[in-house]
């Protein structure tokens, strides 16, 4: 999992960043916030780390819609799994 912390170069840019927005528009810093902690208190708390096995599932492929359990997957290696939004 890709941390901020792991850049300590990029923490300062950031939190510029965010002072200049929070600025510019203070509700939707407020909102930012707000939801930020949300995720960190909820889905991000449950959220599995780098090295922690997950759980056997099946989704479709994205280009063959056929399904795709990921223990057949991993009995030819490691796997990885990536998202994207898709076309809106």
């Amino acid at each position: 999992m890709f941390v901020v912390s792991d850049v300590p170069e990029l923490e300062p840019k950031l939190a510029e960043m965010r002072e200049a927005s929070a600025k510019r528009f203070p509700p939707l810093a407020d909102l930012t916030r707000r939801l930020v902690a949300d995720l960190e208190s909820s889905v991000i708390a449950e959220a599995l780390d780098i090295g922690d096995e997950a759980p056997d599932f099946e989704l479709a492929n994205a280009a063959t819609d056929a399904k795709v359990k990921l223990s057949a997957v991993l009995a030819g290696g490691p796997a990885v799994l990536a998202f994207y939004r898709g076309h809106w």
